[in-house]
């Protein structure tokens, strides 16, 4: 059965997978607000990757995942710094580029439309 996505999220059209896709949703798009809010209250110092991890104590899949869609969503940036992560290597330093107002606000709408 083909896949598609919904809100980003792949699902094959079966009531069981659109059901599991919906709670993904919610999941990624709380876990998204974490990352920004982090990332937005830490200003021009930025958050990396490894920094988000540390504070949320989350795998590194879901944390980059994340960052990886708020930066092609426009809400962070790449600053150009970069820090040593825990793991003794240069890790991109994000800035957010919009405010918690916006990015929620364009949360809200994207649940709506579902």
């Amino acid at each position: 059965m083909p896949y598609t996505k919904r809100e980003g999220v792949p699902y094959n059209h079966t009531d069981t997978s659109a059901d599991s896709a919906h709670k993904c949703e919610k999941f990624w798009a709380s876990l998204s607000g974490r990352c920004f809010r982090m990332i937005r209250d830490a200003g021009k110092s930025g958050k990396t990757c490894d920094e988000i991890e540390v504070q949320l104590d989350a795998r590194h899949q879901k944390i980059l995942s994340c960052i990886t869609r708020l930066k092609d969503k426009g809400h962070v940036v790449d600053s150009g710094l970069r820090r040593i992560t825990r793991a003794d290597r240069k890790a991109i330093v994000w800035i957010a580029v919009e405010s918690e107002t916006v990015f929620m606000r364009r949360l809200r709408e994207r649940k709506n439309r579902s």
